[in-house]
């Protein structure tokens, strides 16, 4: 496999990294230090980076060290907001957890929160986000509605949503969070088992239920890191770091990948292990345990380093749901490209939240629920951002019906509204939103 020829700039995010300095910095004056700064950036190691520089500089001969200066100073101005939000990191947690407590939740660290306490002293992990994990969508929601009473909201960009897994019939899903400001850590709120790209479902075995509130276990931790990589199909540093530190840390190989297959990732894995024997100086101890990680299952394809690319992510997210669906369905191949023709649609093209015209025909109603069906929850001020009529007209008799405890719904004879943390939202799962419902709906505020 051949690395595109900013690969060495990554050198200076990397804990163990196998490329030069000479190299590195050759790399870095071929595409120029803006190049430099926005790969290190988009691979999320700027911290590292910055660290590293800081470490360097002073040793260099002057042209080197002024080269080196110069990212510095970009670098800082890219993760000067990310400085602000890791500051506030403690800050967040404690409020979580009081806002859990008094909730009656059960909740967990994952991801971020447990992997940067392994990064060694001086060298600081990027982090944007708190991820927690709760048991259900209704811990989920219990969180939210907390939450939402200390300011953050509902990011336009990643809207709250939930699945069905139609083997046990439980929903789950996400609820992001941010503070209007942006200068506190935004939270993750993940709702039962793990979602793994369209269809896929991983169940995390070691954590949440009766393990006491803290970190989840670090065998599920190994795995969330991964699969949250491959919702992405790309490996980025962050997770190369990540990844090299639980090689040392140490963890059940044989569940870890018992628990990857079962949501069809060892494809991915083996990706993930090339990636970090091109850019990793391993210890034996560290290649040991990588080549009990590998298996003779082909690595799905990886983009160039320096960007992701939305057309392979699609081809190999579609081939990932054919996986899925064919295990679910293995005696109905029409099931499986019904399946697979959700995720073509799902993640073949862009989906930006709008109004569909009145006139067009529209079914505006909560779909059939499963696996394969992500249904986004619009709140309704955000709907009225994008409505630019009048409000007006009335809301037929409405159906309600439950969903789960905290969560219900209202049908509307081929329109619905969902209830969920004392607020009401439109759901949707191609972002398009019929106009003369919104327009009956918005006189009824939020």
């Amino acid at each position: 496999m051949t690395l595109d020829d900013s690969a060495p700039i990554l050198r200076l995010g990397l804990l163990q990294p196998r490329t030069p300095l000479a190299e590195c910095l050759a790399a870095i004056e071929r595409t120029g230090v803006e190049a430099a700064a926005e790969l290190l950036h988009f691979h999320k190691v700027r911290s590292i980076a910055r660290d590293r520089i800081a470490e360097l500089r002073g040793a260099l001969p002057p042209a080197e060290s002024s080269l080196l200066n110069d990212l510095h100073d970009r670098l800082d101005e890219k993760a000067r907001l990310t400085d602000v939000r890791g500051a506030t990191t403690d800050t967040v947690h404690r409020l979580v957890g009081d806002v859990a407590r008094k909730a009656g939740v059960p909740w967990w660290t994952m991801k971020g929160h447990t992997f940067r306490r392994l990064y060694p002293d001086g060298l600081r992990r990027d982090v944007g986000d708190l991820d927690v994990l709760v048991d259900d969508i209704d811990a989920a929601w219990a969180l939210a509605e907390g939450l939402r009473r200390h300011d953050y909201a509902y990011p336009a960009g990643e809207l709250p949503w939930f699945k069905k897994d139609t083997e046990d019939g439980r929903l789950y899903g996400q609820i992001r969070l941010v503070a209007p400001d942006r200068e506190r850590l935004s939270i993750d709120v993940h709702a039962g088992p793990y979602s793994v790209r369209h269809c896929g479902l991983m169940r995390l075995g070691r954590s949440g239920g009766p393990a006491e509130p803290g970190p989840i276990s670090f065998d599920d931790d190994v795995c969330a890191v991964i699969a949250n990589a491959a919702g992405d199909c790309f490996v980025n540093a962050k997770l190369a770091n990540d990844l090299v530190l639980a090689l040392d840390a140490g963890f059940d190989h044989a569940y870890v990948l018992r628990t990857l297959d079962g949501a069809g990732l060892l494809p991915f894995l083996q990706s993930c292990l090339i990636r970090l024997r091109e850019w990793c100086d391993l210890s034996d101890r560290q290649r040991a345990a990588l080549a009990r990680l590998t298996t003779s299952d082909a690595p799905e394809p990886l983009p160039p380093v320096s960007f992701s690319d939305p057309a392979q992510r699609c081809a190999t997210t579609v081939e990932h749901a054919r996986v899925i669906a064919g295990r679910k369905f293995p005696d109905d191949p029409g099931r499986v490209e019904e399946i697979v023709t959700t995720a073509e649609d799902a993640y073949g093209k862009d989906h930006p939240l709008e109004i569909v015209p009145d006139g067009e025909t529209f079914d505006g109603g909560l779909p059939p629920l499963n696996n394969w069906t992500c249904v986004r929850l619009v709140p309704i001020p955000l709907a009225a951002e994008h409505f630019t009529e009048a409000p007006g007209g009335t809301l037929p008799p409405g159906n309600i019906r439950a969903l789960t405890d905290r969560l219900g719904v209202i049908d509307y004879g081929g329109n619905a509204v969902v209830h969920a943390a004392r607020e009401r939202f439109v759901p949707t799962v191609t972002y398009r939103l019929p106009a003369p419902f919104v327009r009956a709906l918005l006189p009824h505020g939020a």
